[in-house]
């Protein structure tokens, strides 16, 4: 039994419905007569899926807590000068080992966004210290390049190997098309 119809009264319907040769008169009939079975039966699988979202939301809301005590301190100026330029442009990582580092950050309390930007048509990607983050909560690191990888991967070496642990102890430098 399945949407509380009986396996007779499933056939039925599911002859009435696909039968050429039945009207929507036939159909309208049949519904009809079975219009409070069927809707007690809808409204009992509505009932269901809304109480497994609720389970659902309960099981997310326990393990997730909103942490009230971040506050948004700024970002952290670090433009690449010629050195940085000539030091990233050296910088021997594997893409695997980006996106790995990227993971790592945000594990360590780091949000990370990256988006486009149509005005100087470039992708940034940003990483902000959470509450989690210790002595870099609430600042923020920024990036751009020309594709979205490459924006990750330079904030990834300004955070791994410009920055010091504590990035608003960092005195800035140039700027240019990376940065």
């Amino acid at each position: 039994m399945r949407y509380g119809l009986t396996n007779r009264e499933a056939a039925v319907l599911l002859n009435a419905l696909t039968a050429e040769r039945n009207s929507w008169a036939l159909k309208k009939l049949w519904f009809q007569d079975n219009k409070a079975r069927f809707a007690q039966s809808l409204n009992r699988s509505f009932e269901e899926y809304y109480d497994m979202a609720e389970k659902a939301k309960r099981k997310i809301g326990q393990g997730t807590k909103v942490d009230s005590e971040f506050t948004w301190k700024g970002f952290v100026d670090v433009k690449l000068n010629d050195t940085h330029k000539a030091n990233y442009a050296a910088w021997d990582i594997e893409d695997n080992d980006v996106w790995d580092g990227i993971a790592t950050y945000c594990e360590a309390g780091v949000k990370i966004a990256v988006s486009y930007n149509k005005q100087n048509a470039s992708f940034n990607c940003a990483g902000t210290g959470q509450t989690a983050a210790g002595a870099n909560s609430g600042y923020c690191v920024v990036a751009h390049a020309k594709s979205p990888y490459e924006a990750a991967r330079v904030w990834l070496y300004k955070v791994s190997a410009i920055l010091p642990n504590v990035w608003n102890e960092y005195d800035s430098g140039d700027e240019d098309d990376i940065g």
